[in-house]
């Protein structure tokens, strides 16, 4: 694969797990309002992540519709989203935070991302 396609080792793949989480409910609760849902949307996508890594899925449009797929059973009743849409976001973002240029990104994605970066180095 390419390497804009499988961009990330499987020790990071540990460590993104709970920025994947919390990036997909800040999108949510951001673009609709705050709702539990979302909390729990992030971390089944972060769960499906994490599945789909150590399934051996390293490429973007293997990663994309595996997420999709894995995510096709929550209840998305309450989120104002779907399956693909978060897997492409999902992506999109890791993407981002690898430093790879992404198409059809909103500034609002690309705040985020800096506010998220920001508190990562701080913490660390």
């Amino acid at each position: 694969p390419c390497p804009v396609c499988s961009f990330l080792t499987l020790v990071s793949v540990w460590a993104s797990l709970p920025g994947i989480a919390n990036m997909i409910r800040t999108w949510l609760d951001e673009e609709w309002a705050p709702l539990e849902a979302h909390q729990q949307l992030g971390q089944a996508a972060a769960n499906a992540y994490r599945k789909c890594r150590k399934e051996g899925q390293e490429d973007m449009g293997s990663l994309v519709l595996g997420l999709a797929s894995e995510l096709l059973t929550f209840n998305y009743r309450e989120t104002f989203t779907d399956a693909f849409e978060v897997s492409n976001k999902v992506v999109e973002m890791l993407m981002m935070r690898s430093g790879v240029e992404v198409c059809c990104t909103t500034s609002a994605d690309k705040a985020r991302l800096e506010r998220f970066s920001s508190q990562g180095s701080q913490q660390g």
